[in-house]
C-alpha cells in the first residue's frame, strides 16, 4: 500500500492521483496503533475544470473506512481538519 496522506491531525492534501480507465484504486483510512478514532475524518476530492470538488468521505464516526475509486479522473484527499490523528493509504 502506498501512504497518500500521513496521519496526522493538522489540515492537509495529498498528491494528485490518477484513476484511469478501468483502474481502481482503493483508499483506506488509517490511524494510530491501528486504531481508528471516531473524530478522524478526510474528504476524497475529484479535479474538474482546474478546481478540486468533494465526492465522498472516509471518517471514523460513520465506520465508512474505505472506497474503492473506480470512476476515471484526477483525484485527492483532504483532511481539513480532524479531532484525532489519521491518513489514508492506496492501494490498486
Amino acid at each position: 500500500m502506498a501512504t497518500l496522506l500521513e496521519i496526522a491531525t493538522e489540515p492537509d492534501v495529498s498528491d494528485e492521483f490518477t484513476v484511469a480507465g478501468t483502474d481502481i484504486v482503493t483508499l483506506v483510512l488509517t490511524g494510530t496503533d491501528g486504531g481508528i478514532d471516531v473524530r478522524a475524518a478526510v474528504e476524497i476530492q475529484i479535479k474538474a475544470d482546474g478546481e478540486f470538488y468533494p465526492v465522498a468521505h472516509l471518517d471514523g464516526a460513520s465506520g465508512q473506512r474505505a472506497l474503492a475509486v473506480h470512476a476515471p479522473g484526477v483525484y485527492r484527499v483532504a483532511r481539513t481538519s480532524s479531532g484525532a490523528p489519521c491518513g489514508v493509504v492506496s492501494a490498486t
